[in-house]
């Protein structure tokens, strides 16, 4: 089957796309939406770095104390965080945090525990953040919520969130607009719930944001009782692909699969020996299996995927998660660097996806994988290998540093009933890129993006919100550009003042 490639180029008058673009870089910020006990969770940060020096780091809530500490390439850096970090309801919130790598670069995953439930995410540097997003969510249980926060790097700027029709009329019915506007100021957050699934929901914004999307406790699988939080940070439409492996996961084999691909644009074909459909803007395709399946598929137009952990009772083995899989169009190469924290759950995991042509080469901290350290599952065209881990920091590379992979870790616990699972690392290359390189190349991100607090006006934009209109055979053709123009008459003028 041959992999659909983006064939869009960059006009030669227009400033160059940052090609180099990965989950690696220097500024962060982020927003954790509502754990299941919105008033008992609490939120962390591990922070790693393949930097062969030390790193400082700085890590400052919106409304609180600045944290510091050091970390370097044998070393997890984790910092605990106050009740200042979490959102609460609907609504304008000051939940954010922001992490700043002062002398090197650095990767962030945000993890959100209770006693019984847990979940994390990859985090996204400020020069690798979007304004066009599409959500990612599961169907929440009675009195929780699907939901997803959206935290402005800049200003003034100016948030739309368009939703499925169901939603839409949900919100209708509560004597709320149908789609939501929003203004927020430099490291200000909008939280989203709704008691229903707010997967397919568009999200775009006239300047970059974080988006960070999840649900406070939902139930997957068949005949199972026992629910978990899940959360994972969105990657920005224009760095979507369209060509897919997957697989059960190997530390749950008799659990199943679980995928959920989510459409950006109408008429969007997924096509493979296991799936056939076609799906439209505001819809997804759910793949459930029973078995330990492996599959490659590939869509007309870009799409988002994420794959659940199910439910303890599936296979009396942890409980739900949620993780973005990777499309191969933005596998990393060289190396992955990430952390494992040891306070979370029992049994911890990864899982790697390679070219099966190049399956042989995958090291985990130095060491080649064979069949008697790993296991391993094939498709027509990929290799996913499979292995138990220990706390700590990891390095997953291969010999020859120009074959990409993917990573994705993960965890649960059978006596608490708990289940975690992001991935270590990814390329966020925009559409229309033409370089290829083997390493992130992340320039210090200088915006203050706690210097300007939020506007107590702001608090009433629930009920005086106004409707966006997408154009579904291309979502945001047309506004799309006109943000993208303005981003960058931003960068300008931030360059030459």
């Amino acid at each position: 089957m041959a992999v659909t490639t983006d064939t869009s180029t960059l006009d030669s008058s227009t400033v160059a796309v940052d090609c180099s673009q990965s989950n690696i870089g220097r500024s962060f910020i982020v927003a954790f939406p509502s754990n299941k006990d919105k008033s008992r969770e609490r939120n962390a940060l591990g922070i790693s770095t393949s930097s062969q020096h030390d790193v400082n780091v700085e890590v400052s809530e919106f409304t609180g104390d600045t944290l510091t500490g050091i970390v370097s390439s044998n070393t997890t850096l984790s910092l605990p965080l106050s009740e200042i970090s979490r959102c609460t309801g609907s609504g304008l919130q000051d939940c954010s945090v922001k992490i700043s790598a002062l002398d090197g670069e650095i990767s962030v995953i945000g993890y959100s525990y209770l006693s019984g439930s847990v979940d994390n995410f990859l985090a996204f540097p400020v020069d690798s953040l979007g304004n066009d997003y599409v959500i990612a969510s599961y169907t929440p249980r009675p009195k929780y919520f699907s939901e997803f926060t959206v935290t402005a790097v800049a200003s003034a700027t100016n948030v739309n969130v368009e939703f499925p029709e169901l939603i839409r009329e949900d919100r209708i019915t509560k004597g709320l607009t149908a789609d939501l506007n929003f203004i927020l100021n430099a490291g200000q957050t909008y939280q989203v719930q709704s008691p229903l699934d707010l997967s397919a929901s568009r999200v775009v914004s006239s300047a970059p944001v974080s988006v960070i999307s999840g649900v406070t406790c939902a139930k997957v699988g068949v005949k199972v009782t026992t629910c978990d939080y899940m959360v994972e940070q969105m990657p920005p439409v224009n760095t979507l692909g369209r060509s897919f492996s997957v697989s059960a996961y190997h530390g749950r084999p008799d659990s199943g699969l679980d995928i959920r691909i989510i459409a950006t644009r109408d008429g969007t074909r997924i096509t493979s020996d296991s799936v056939s459909a076609t799906i439209h803007a505001f819809e997804y395709y759910d793949f459930t299996s029973g078995t330990h399946d492996a599959f490659e598929f590939e869509t007309s137009e870009p799409v988002l995927v994420v794959q659940y952990q199910r439910s303890y009772k599936s296979d009396n083995q942890g409980d739900p998660s949620m993780s973005i899989i990777s499309p191969k169009e933005q596998f990393p190469v060289g190396s992955i660097t990430f952390p494992v924290a040891s306070s979370f759950v029992s049994s911890n995991y990864i899982d790697i996806t390679v070219d099966t042509m190049h399956e042989s080469g995958i090291q985990v901290d130095g060491v080649l994988l064979d069949s008697w350290t790993a296991s391993r599952v094939t498709t027509a065209l990929s290799t996913i290998w499979g292995k138990k881990i220990t706390e700590g920091v990891h390095t997953v590379s291969h010999d020859d540093p120009d074959i990409p992979f993917s990573v994705t870790t993960y965890g649960y616990d059978t006596i608490t009933k708990k289940a975690y699972g992001t991935l270590a690392g990814t390329f966020l290359r925009q559409s229309g890129c033409r370089q290829t390189t083997t390493s992130a190349q992340v320039t210090a991100d200088t915006t203050d993006i706690f210097s300007t607090t939020a506007t107590t006006e702001l608090t009433t934009f629930e009920t005086q919100t106004s409707i966006v209109t997408l154009d579904g055979s291309s979502p945001g053709a047309s506004t799309t550009a006109d943000i993208n123009l303005y981003v960058w008459m931003m960068v300008l003028l931030a360059i030459f003042n």
